[in-house]
């Protein structure tokens, strides 16, 4: 009976812990809830790993991806000579996450709170960028990230949101949570994020689509269908999207004039340049250091009349494939393509809806800029997806009982 009731705390000392994470996440900080939890999986180590041939089995595509991602990037460290201990934190905390995501998967945490975390991150996400557009004047809000990372951050916890809804009961349940979902994506219209506020717009006719597929009641098809309708116009017709609009206009047409030293032209040529350095070793790349980069590409950026500070201006290819590709090969793209694969593999239901929606989103962003550079997308990631795989066996084995 004490065993049980130690779990107990456990579970809400986790759910309390992982609820701040998810109201901090894209305003405040969050590392004291990263940091407490860390430390609770390494003190409880013992019992978790007790179940790891349990884990293993529903849940070795996502512990494997973790693994490989992780090991890869410190391999290629070590490969390159790096003496920066600094230089290997980001990836091991894949590693760190493995044994952080078996400790969740033994203690739990009270799914239905932490759903309302997510939407009051949410909620917090979008009053700062408020501020930030129409008290501050800023022309994109981006809360002291980058504009993309903020987006990507709004998109993600937006979409879940939205996801959230469709599982809620209660009819005034649905109405705030999906209300909030659009509040959302209105928050990415002010950080002026083109990809994103694409993505979004596909996301939302996809769901769109979904509900009109799965109504029976026709009255309830045509006004999802007019509603949708409403917002993607009223959406358009900002002066974020506008003014974004045009500046995309203008710079496809610098484009083909000859001039790519725009913000798309500067993308196409770090692809380029990250394609070259990827097909000089395509199994391994070129390495991660970037003065080795910059004196490998040099010819290749002067040749081409590309930007002569392109690989000083970024340090990454903005763009997680291309990056990939360009540093660590093939072997460096196949982990990225595992780490979203093995976020989805073995969920169903609700939950492989959950995690598609999450994987979409980086998909998608990681084609305009390197995601996995940016410390809160990471723990966002590893985060949510190990949230909802533990939370799809909490489902499971509280059917079963």
């Amino acid at each position: 009976m004490k065993a049980i009731k130690s779990i107990d705390y456990t579970s809400y000392a986790n759910t309390l812990l992982l609820s701040w994470f998810f109201i901090a996440i894209v305003a405040f900080d969050q590392s004291i809830a990263t940091s407490t939890l860390l430390i609770l999986s390494f003190i409880f180590i013992i019992p978790t790993v007790r179940n790891l041939d349990t884990a293993w089995l529903n849940h070795g595509s996502w512990i494997m991806a973790l693994g490989f991602y992780g090991l890869t990037h410190i391999v290629f460290r070590i490969l390159d000579g790096s003496s920066d201990i600094s230089s290997y934190e980001r990836p091991f905390r894949f590693i760190l996450a493995i044994v952080l995501f078996l400790y969740l998967l033994h203690f739990g945490f009270k799914e239905s709170w932490l759903h309302w975390a997510i939407l009051l991150g949410t909620l917090f996400g979008v009053g700062f960028a408020i501020h930030e557009a129409f008290w501050l004047n800023k022309s994109r809000a981006d809360l002291g990230h980058n504009a993309i990372a903020y987006a990507t951050l709004m998109t993600t916890l937006g979409l879940i949101t939205t996801c959230i809804a469709w599982i809620k009961e209660k009819l005034s349940y649905k109405l705030i949570f999906l209300g909030t979902g659009l509040l959302a994506f209105f928050a990415v219209i002010l950080s002026g994020t083109r990809g994103a506020v694409l993505s979004w717009i596909f996301f939302f006719s996809l769901l769109t689509l979904l509900f009109i597929l799965r109504s029976k009641s026709p009255k309830k098809k045509l006004g999802v269908v007019f509603f949708s309708a409403i917002v993607l116009i009223l959406a358009t017709q900002l002066p974020q999207v506008q003014m974004r609009w045009q500046q995309t206009k203008w710079e496809f047409q610098q484009f083909e004039q000859g001039n790519s030293h725009t913000s798309t032209g500067l993308r196409v040529q770090m692809w380029h340049t990250a394609w070259f350095l990827g097909k000089r070793s395509p199994i391994l790349g070129s390495g991660q250091d970037l003065d080795v980069l910059r004196e490998l590409s040099h010819d290749f950026i002067y040749e081409n009349n590309y930007h002569p500070d392109l690989l000083s201006m970024f340090d990454h290819f903005h763009n997680e494939y291309m990056d990939s590709f360009a540093k660590r090969g093939l072997l460096g793209v196949f982990a990225w393509l595992g780490l979203l694969i093995g976020a989805m593999y073995s969920l169903k239901g609700r939950y492989l809806v959950a995690s598609s929606l999450v994987v979409a989103t980086y998909s998608i962003g990681a084609l305009t800029e390197t995601l996995m550079s940016t410390g809160r997308l990471i723990y966002l990631y590893i985060f949510l997806i190990s949230v909802i795989r533990c939370a799809a066996t909490q489902s499971k084995l509280a059917k079963d009982t």
